[in-house]
């Protein structure tokens, strides 16, 4: 299910990988290792967190406080623009494939329906057949190149495009993972946290080496355009692994979105059909350009709930240690 949630259209589209690593050339190699270093300790840090508190509401409530009911919205828009994004790569896809767009995202719309109203054994199901056979693709695809003329980009400005990289990602995934996480035990976790990484880490690199080996950097979709170059089998299975990474992201964030809309509209169903509706609206915009610049502010947020999160466990172990010194002291 955490690969399901990463791996999303802009992910196996190529797009993400091309604007905050593959731009940078040879750097963006030491970038990934920095950012899968990031992406491990943060998403065992929210399973830990999970163990502790019962979803995202109470975790918003206990480390951000007074400011808790503006992170929480900006957290739900958050996910709506990632939701949206989806939708919009759907859109992409059927221009791609020539077919009407209306009814391409209605079709996609409505399969999510059916899977979110359904359960986390539901969800986890679906990530079970889909996220396998996209990692193969994948990997298929990319493996295997090779270019001693990569040119070498900004090592700074590297870094720091793919830590925003991984602080866009973790809003959303961390929230999935308070959502769920308390359902495992914390071998459980820690096997998850670390196999989820590297397996993310070993798909970009082959991801990025491929886009900067072919120059494909400014494509809208790069990996839809290296298909291409290769046959159309390539293509068509491509088109259909876009479309699988687009899916699994969407049900898992209309699954936290309605989770805690439900709270307000007590009909889930009706919650889940205004998020997706709410989605499409704000799909019409370009799927590169949501990519490209409103990603960043989900970078800013993520930065903003982590800094959030540190403080305030830091706070907690000064006051446990303070108590358990003045208990010493009393004994």
């Amino acid at each position: 299910m955490i690969l399901g949630w990463f791996i999303g259209a802009g992910f196996v589209s190529g797009r993400e990988i091309a604007n905050y690593f593959s731009i940078f050339g040879k750097s963006s190699f030491i970038s990934i290792c920095i950012a899968g270093i990031l992406l491990f300790i943060f998403i065992y840090m929210f399973f830990r967190l999970s163990q502790k508190i019962q979803g995202f509401s109470n975790f918003v409530l206990k480390y951000f406080g007074k400011f808790g009911i503006c992170i929480n919205w900006l957290l739900v828009i958050s996910l709506l623009i990632l939701t949206s994004s989806m939708l919009a790569g759907s859109v992409v896809i059927a221009e791609t494939i020539k077919i009407n767009k209306f009814i391409f995202v209605i079709m996609t719309s409505f399969l999510c329906y059916i899977a979110v109203i359904g359960n986390i054994k539901a969800l986890s199901k679906i990530n079970l057949i889909l996220v396998p056979i996209i990692i193969i693709v994948i990997l298929t695809m990319c493996w295997g190149y090779a270019d001693t003329k990569i040119q070498n980009g900004d090592i700074m400005l590297s870094i720091i495009s793919g830590t925003n990289y991984v602080f866009i990602n973790i809003v959303s995934l961390g929230l999935f993972i308070l959502e769920v996480g308390k359902n495992y035990s914390r071998k459980e976790c820690l096997i998850a946290s670390i196999l989820s990484t590297l397996i993310i880490c070993l798909l970009i690199f082959v991801c990025n080496n491929a886009i900067i080996t072919n120059n494909l950097t400014n494509y809208p979709m790069p990996l839809l355009t290296l298909s291409l170059q290769k046959n159309l089998i390539c293509w068509i299975v491509s088109i259909v692994t876009i479309w699988g990474g687009l899916f699994t992201t969407i049900t898992s964030s209309v699954f936290v979105l309605g989770n805690y809309i439900n709270k307000y509209i007590k009909n889930y169903n009706i919650t889940v059909i205004l998020i997706l509706f709410v989605s499409f609206l704000i799909g019409n915009l370009k799927f590169a350009f949501i990519v490209n610049y409103i990603y960043l502010i989900i970078g800013i947020l993520g930065f903003i709930i982590i800094f959030g999160v540190f403080i305030q466990e830091k706070k907690l172990f000064y006051l446990k240690k303070s108590f358990s010194c003045s208990k010493d002291i009393k004994n």
